[in-house]
Formats: C-alpha cells, sequence, structure tokens
C-alpha cells in the first residue's frame, strides 16, 4: 500500500476545486492512484468543511 503526505492528498484535493474542477477519475488516471483512495480523501475533506462540486457520487443520465 503506497502512502502519500498530507501535502500530497492536498494538492490533488485542490485539483478537484474550482478553478480547475478536475474529475476524480482524470486525477485517478493522471496519478495512478484508485478512484477509492480519492473519493476517501474527498470525503475527509468534506468532513473537515472544505466545500467540494458534487456529492461523492457517481451520476447516471437519465434519458427523460
Amino acid at each position: 500500500m503506497a502512502c502519500y503526505s498530507e501535502e500530497f492528498k492536498e494538492s490533488i484535493i485542490q485539483k478537484i476545486m474550482p478553478p480547475n474542477n478536475v474529475s476524480v477519475s482524470q486525477l485517478a488516471r493522471d496519478h495512478g492512484i484508485s478512484d477509492a483512495t480519492l473519493y476517501t480523501w474527498r470525503k475527509k475533506a468534506l468532513s473537515q468543511g472544505i466545500p467540494l462540486p458534487g456529492n461523492g457520487k457517481k451520476s447516471r443520465s437519465v434519458d427523460t
């Protein structure tokens, strides 16, 4: 299991936030980190009161 510094985690979370708005999926591909790990970091940031876009759930398009 890889160990990431808090600074690295914070830099990734910053990329999720505006004005960057990079998707978790894209960051996972770019940095070789699993989606699950990034969603865990995102959830932790949200629990600390850091406002982030989305709700952490993958959305599905719905035909109307």
